[in-house]
């Protein structure tokens, strides 16, 4: 009986922290999105790659395929 109730909890724990980093997981992706969505405004707001980079975090390399992804949907 003990033994099974250790088994039971080590695998709850488990479980747990699978969920837990599933959700870690997804707050991380809705950031990356949203940092993507403040970038795609500001470059329709005609400022400056550098501004965009500093303000997000996102890297030159990704400001410039942002733009680009924009001109190419005009």
């Amino acid at each position: 009986m003990k033994f099974d109730r250790i088994y039971t909890e080590s695998i709850l724990k488990q479980e747990g922290e699978k969920v837990m980093e599933l959700m870690v997981s997804y707050e991380r992706r809705g950031m990356e999105k949203e940092k993507v969505n403040v970038a795609k405004n500001m470059l329709k707001m005609d400022m400056e790659d550098e501004v965009i980079v500093e303000a997000t975090g996102l890297s030159h390399e990704e400001v410039r395929s942002l733009k680009e992804e924009l001109e190419d949907e005009a």
